[in-house]
């Protein structure tokens, strides 16, 4: 019977150790992903403004284009 408890003691104990192993696998995982999503979201940003910078040539380009057009003979 003292056995049985022992053995269910140290079932209970690796089965703890294995759940907290897992646990923090998964801490590290999940800041990683974090890491990466920051990595993202500020390569986004970037991307965002170069887009709006070459937005505002193109339309300082058309504007030249076109007053230049409309001013010929």
């Amino acid at each position: 019977m003292k056995w049985r408890y022992v053995e269910n003691l140290m079932l209970k104990k690796q089965s703890s150790v294995a759940f907290h192993e897992h646990l923090e696998e998964l801490k590290k995982k999940t800041e990683a992903t974090n890491d990466v999503l920051q990595r993202t979201a500020s390569l986004f940003d970037e991307l965002k403004k170069q887009e709006e910078e070459s937005h505002l040539i193109l339309q300082k380009l058309w504007h030249l284009t076109t007053s230049g057009i409309s001013s010929q003979p």
